[in-house]
């Protein structure tokens, strides 16, 4: 390994690389093009291979380099890399999170510029220049028919392929970090690359090209999106969310930077008080090619409830599951589950029509919560998920069982309210309430939905209910008692005494529905303060729903 110390391929120039059926051998993507135009029939869909000489080489050439200069460069590009990596490993630091979060954060698989064949191709010094959110239009023309052109991969293909997918099973079933198996993508490459050069097989560089070094390409090589969800820009100062598709496009040197434009008191008589947010929404960062694109602060992501059921409801026997809770023996009197309660029980028909009784009628329970990612580090990021109270209580709770429906961006969380980031569940939600046809394990079926119960921590349960915290005068959801002495002065701590329930006013849901309404169409944060003063109340996007009691579903 000593020997490989003095190599070095920093001055080396790169090439992008790809796989030409027609001379069947690795060259430019420029020649590739031009090959294209030449030697591929559109309507049989096939290549015009190339006449071979004697010594079996091919004899196109290429038109910008001396493909023999290049391969000497990728000898030593490969030596170079295995360099650093066993540099690497003896210092063990063998993952690199940086490159790892970058790669994985910055690549959008959905507009990339090259299809699963052409990466297969690639080799390992020849990377590709991507784009954050954006793919290259200028080589991209015509990319659908390229696709239809490429053969059928081939057998070196087959086999890394194979490797991908059994370590990307192995990562499901065990679960495995992201960053471990990223890990051992790369040692698998470089160890593939030590070996060829050790001997001298082609097969065995050809594995090492084509092998990736990512977890990202190893994804996309088997045709796997995990970014199935939809991205909301979200303002740092007030959380409100605009679409995704703001910052994809490239800034202009005239352009300026995307600022909110929500305004908090749009009605309010001073004219000061109705200007708009204003706090930037991107940021503008270079690529590698020098070019200027825009980049969200902050996103929220959320993952649509119904397509989410949908991938629920297509497991072999999961609605003998959701219908178990029907056959159950509990004696008269006793409580054992949410299904022997009140609230459940008033579902089980509505307007006359099963709902929960019918056999595709599904009950959930949000919760949202907090949590630190990262140690010795202040930074919050918010979940929102769903449970699914019919399936039985030991399998309710389960990873595979819940539902997440969006990750709510750090460092901080929301001080007030987090109605930005319920509006796309509640639209979900309002269509799961009338039905939604989904294609399930027992064919394409109508699926009705609810939302049950409010279950999480204190704080929580307050900002998703739309109630004031617990330490406000009338920090309690479920009555109007007030905490505040008749004499109360200011710095005096609240007074929680007087346990006596006969003579706490209980909250109704349809005033809790008119004085959530006042809250949010209040003129100024003078009328908001009262109200939350006088009632205990603020707006929720869950008020929304026709059938949502907020006071009687919101739980600890």
């Amino acid at each position: 390994m000593a020997s490989f110390g003095s190599c070095s391929s920093a001055n080396v120039r790169k090439f992008p690389s790809i796989f030409c059926p027609h001379c069947r051998k690795q060259v430019s993507k420029s020649t590739y093009y031009v090959h294209y135009k030449k030697f591929y029939n559109k309507q049989r869909k096939s290549w015009q291979l190339e006449a071979k000489q004697a010594t079996g080489f091919s004899t196109c050439k290429e038109p910008d380099f001396n493909f023999q200069t290049v391969e000497r460069e990728e000898i030593e590009d490969n030596v170079g890399a295995t360099c650093e990596t066993v540099e690497m490993f003896e210092n063990f630091e063998i993952m690199d999170t940086d490159d790892d979060q970058h790669s994985y954060e910055d690549t959008d698989y959905s507009e990339a510029t090259y299809t699963a064949n052409e990466e297969l191709a690639m080799s390992a010094e020849y990377e590709i220049e991507t784009e954050i959110w954006e793919s290259d239009d200028d080589e991209d023309e015509d990319q659908e028919s390229i696709e239809s052109g490429i053969k059928e991969i081939s057998l070196t293909a087959k086999f890394v392929q194979l490797i991908c997918v059994f370590l990307l099973s192995w990562q499901s079933i065990f679960k495995i970090s992201d960053i471990a198996i990223s890990t051992l993508l790369k040692f698998l490459r470089i160890t593939f690359g030590v070996l060829a050069e050790t001997l001298k097989s082609e097969k065995l560089q050809e594995i090492s090209r084509s092998f990736p070094d990512t977890l990202p390409k190893a994804l996309k090589l088997n045709y796997i999106n995990r970014e199935n969800f939809q991205k909301f820009i979200t303002c740092q100062h007030c959380h409100c969310t605009y679409p995704h598709e703001l910052s994809v496009s490239r800034v202009q040197e005239t352009e300026g930077i995307i600022k909110c434009t929500f305004v908090r008191f749009p009605r309010h008589p001073q004219r000061r008080m109705r200007s708009p947010c204003q706090f930037p929404l991107v940021k503008i960062i270079k690529t590698a090619s020098g070019r200027r694109i825009l980049r969200p602060i902050k996103v929220f992501c959320y993952k649509s409830v119904i397509e989410s059921i949908g991938e629920f409801v297509q497991k072999p026997g999961m609605f003998d599951l959701l219908n178990h809770w029907k056959s159950r023996s509990i004696p008269n009197g006793i409580m054992a589950d949410i299904y022997d309660g009140m609230v459940w029980q008033s579902f089980l028909s509505v307007n006359g029509k099963d709902f929960l009784n019918s056999r595709y009628g599904i009950g959930l329970l949000i919760s949202v919560d907090w949590f630190q990612p990262y140690k010795h580090v202040q930074y919050s990021v918010g979940t929102i998920y769903l449970v699914v109270l019919n399936l039985p209580r030991c399998l309710r709770y389960r990873r595979e069982n819940m539902i997440v429906a969006g990750i709510i961006p750090g460092p901080s969380e929301p001080s007030l309210h987090i109605n930005s980031f319920l509006e796309p569940l509640v639209v979900d939600l309002m269509k799961l309430w009338k039905g939604v046809e989904i294609e399930t394990s027992e064919g394409k079926q109508q699926i009705f939905g609810a939302l049950l119960c409010n279950s999480s921590d204190v704080p929580a349960c307050r900002k998703v209910g739309g109630f004031v915290g617990h330490g406000a005068a009338k920090g309690c959801s479920r009555c109007l008692k007030s905490f505040v002495p008749p004499l109360h002065a200011f710095g005096d701590k609240l007074d929680y005494s007087g346990f006596n329930p006969e003579t706490w006013p209980q909250r109704t849901v349809d005033e809790h529905r008119e004085q959530g309404m006042s809250w949010k169409h209040a003129i100024t944060l003078g009328d908001r303060t009262k109200i939350e003063q006088e009632y205990g109340v603020r707006f929720t996007e869950l008020l929304r729903l026709p059938y949502f009691d907020t006071v009687r579903y919101s739980v600890i």
